[in-house]
């Protein structure tokens, strides 16, 4: 399975990858981008099963981001991570 996480910030993702490599998955392939610029131009290239994706990047935040991704890649699932526990959010 081929993730694409996108996420600003360089701790949080390489604590998500070595979770990943601690739950013994070996057939995921995980790439990171940091932006919503870079995520689209990855998902117009093909080849992800799966985004994760942050919600507050440097150059998008919220619905925004989603909207962003689903504009590059109609039928790609998301899974949204988020450190904020605002309901409304």
């Amino acid at each position: 399975m081929k993730l694409l996480l996108v996420e600003d910030n360089s701790t949080d993702a390489e604590f998500l990858a070595a979770s990943l490599r601690r739950s013994g998955a070996s057939d995921i392939e995980l790439t990171h981008v940091l932006t919503l610029k870079d995520a689209t131009h990855a998902l117009r290239r093909g080849g992800f099963d799966v985004v994760l994706l942050d919600m507050g990047l440097p150059d998008g935040s919220g619905m925004e981001c989603v909207e962003a991704i689903q504009q590059a890649d109609a039928d790609m699932p998301i899974v949204v991570l988020s450190g904020r526990d605002d309901e409304e959010f």
